[in-house]
C-alpha cells in the first residue's frame, strides 16, 4: 500500500489534498482495495454543500454499493469529469485521481484528519 505525504487521510478511507481554503479529495489506496472494481459513481452537483461527515456520494464496484462520506465540510466546485468518464481509475491511481474538489467553509476541520504514518497505523 501507498500512502503520501501530502494528503490527509480520513477513517472512511478518504484523502484530501488541501491547498488554501481549496480541498480535492479522492478515495485512498487501501480504501479502493476493499471496493473492489469501481463500477459507476454517483457524483454530488457542484455547488451542493456538504458537511464533514455525511454522505458524499455513491459508489457501484464489482462487490457491492459503497457510501462515501466526506471528511470536510464546503461547497463542491468541480467534480473530476475523467474520472466520471472513466471510473477505474480509481483502482489504477487512488491518489491521482481525484473525486470532487471544494471550497472549504471550515479549514480547521484538517486538525481532525490524520496524516500518512497515522493512516498507515490505522489500516493495519
Amino acid at each position: 500500500m501507498y500512502y503520501p505525504d501530502d494528503v490527509k487521510y480520513s477513517s472512511e478511507h478518504t484523502w484530501a489534498q488541501i491547498e488554501g481554503d481549496t480541498a480535492r479529495i479522492g478515495i485512498t489506496d487501501f480504501g479502493q482495495e476493499q471496493m473492489g472494481d469501481v463500477l459507476y459513481i454517483d457524483f454530488p452537483n457542484v455547488g451542493v454543500n456538504i458537511g464533514a461527515g455525511e454522505v458524499l456520494l455513491e459508489i457501484e464496484t464489482s462487490d457491492t454499493g459503497q457510501t462515501v462520506y466526506s471528511p470536510l465540510s464546503g461547497e463542491i466546485t468541480a467534480i473530476n469529469r475523467d474520472v466520471d468518464d472513466s471510473p477505474e481509475l480509481i483502482n489504477e491511481d487512488p491518489y491521482g485521481a481525484w473525486i470532487v474538489e471544494m471550497l472549504l467553509s471550515d479549514p480547521d476541520e484538517e486538525e481532525d484528519l490524520m496524516d500518512a504514518d497515522e493512516y498507515e497505523e490505522y489500516v493495519e
